[in-house]
């Protein structure tokens, strides 16, 4: 359509792209379509002014090992890709459970907004789909930890209540909050398993999945403009570092008597 629109010439058409956040099935090669983006035409954008370079490092390091194209017959990596700011450490966050795991994010969250003032409506819940947001959802809002919620949908944040934003992974592309929070990061709900059954039948139908899972949780990571915090239950995704599970806070500690335990105080207010 844009190439139906613009007759060919010098300096024709902008466009500006990045195949690592490419988190839907179409694979278009723009050479095909008449535009030409090789050699001269194109130039790679290295510099990130959204989130900090700890964020940025994570958020890469999640896509790594992964081939992506240059919206072309060529590849594309993000070598170079920096950030100009600083900022938390991401936090990971290992529970036994998926209901611990839902609770240790709203007691997490609860702290962020009592404890160091920010405010509800600049943190964010990503989440692989739209039956794990409703269950996060209904555990904010109960006893005893009673956060309100606000559902991310197809128009993005439609509600001015200051209430934390819950919705998919799909739902976060376009936007950023201070604190992301990207749940449910555990070993077949990223990349979810379904996945499988195309691991053997149909390798190419494999990878294509496999790389868009990747893209949407780096899209989702990179939401986080301040702090990302990483939870799951069970075994961590392939995504995630190796050692995440032996080297991740527990969960667990965040649901006694007195709250979430001092280091997690001292990483929040950093």
């Amino acid at each position: 359509m844009l190439r139906a629109m613009v007759r060919k010439g010098p300096n024709d058409i902008f466009l500006v792209g990045d195949a690592h956040q490419r988190i839907y099935g179409s694979r278009v090669v723009l050479g095909h379509q008449g535009i030409e983006i090789r050699g001269r035409a194109s130039r790679r954008l290295t510099l990130n002014y959204r989130t900090t370079r700890q964020i940025l490092g994570s958020a890469n390091r999640l896509v790594a090992g992964a081939a992506f194209d240059n919206l072309d017959t060529g590849t594309d990596t993000l070598d170079g890709y920096r950030s100009v700011l600083t900022g938390l450490a991401p936090q990971f966050w290992r529970a036994p459970d998926r209901v611990t795991e839902m609770r240790a994010v709203a007691a997490l969250i609860r702290e962020r907004h009592d404890g160091y003032g920010t405010s509800y409506s600049a943190m964010a819940i990503a989440v692989p789909d739209q039956g794990s947001a409703q269950e996060f959802a209904n555990v904010l809002a109960r006893d005893p930890f009673r956060i309100p919620v606000a559902p991310l949908g197809k128009e993005g944040v439609r509600s001015d209540l200051d209430a934390v934003r819950i919705g998919t992974m799909y739902r976060f592309k376009g936007l950023e909050f201070q604190r992301v929070f990207l749940t449910s990061a555990g070993e077949g709900q990223i990349p979810h398993q379904r996945i499988e059954q195309h691991r053997l039948a149909n390798p190419d139908r494999y990878r294509h999945e496999e790389q868009r899972s990747r893209s949407l949780v780096f899209v989702a990571a990179t939401r986080a403009r301040d702090e990302l915090v990483v939870t799951w239950s069970g075994r961590a995704s392939r995504f995630l570092p190796p050692d995440a599970d032996a080297t991740a806070f527990r969960a667990t500690d965040l649901l006694g008597p007195d709250g979430p335990p001092s280091g997690s105080r001292s990483v929040a207010a950093a």
